[in-house]
């Protein structure tokens, strides 16, 4: 498993690719596409791997994933990638973005609802 061009080529599409691979440590993490502008343009997700034993499940009534990422007013393909290549960029830093969402979604205050629990389990 591995970035396109660099371990493995692309899927093509309508096609599909099975990955088989041990789910370990187990956490919270995260996975996100590499081919092009998949990444800038919004494909990403969270990625949660559970213990069969899990520690302090008694210690929470609920679990609440938020997934927090960048917001570029920039057309990745043209934008953005003009901007990683530029010579004036030597080591390809990402320009500060605009904004940032929670959960794919803009907001200026983020309410969670609690459904009647006391102790929620924050994934981030």
């Amino acid at each position: 498993v591995g970035a396109i061009g660099v371990t493995q080529c692309a899927i093509s599409p309508n096609h599909e690719m099975i990955y088989e691979f041990k789910a370990e440590p187990a956490g919270t993490l995260w996975y996100h596409g590499h081919l092009l502008e998949q990444y800038a343009d919004g494909l990403i997700g969270p990625l949660i791997i559970r213990r069969h034993d899990e520690y302090y499940n008694e210690l929470y009534d609920s679990e609440q994933t938020l997934l927090i990422s960048d917001w570029y007013n920039l057309r990745a393909h043209h934008d953005l990638m003009s901007w990683h290549s530029n010579v004036l960029n030597p080591f390809g830093l990402p320009p500060l973005p605009n904004a940032i969402v929670v959960n794919g979604k803009f907001t200026q205050s983020l309410f969670i609802p609690l459904s009647g629990s006391k102790h929620i389990r924050f994934r981030m």
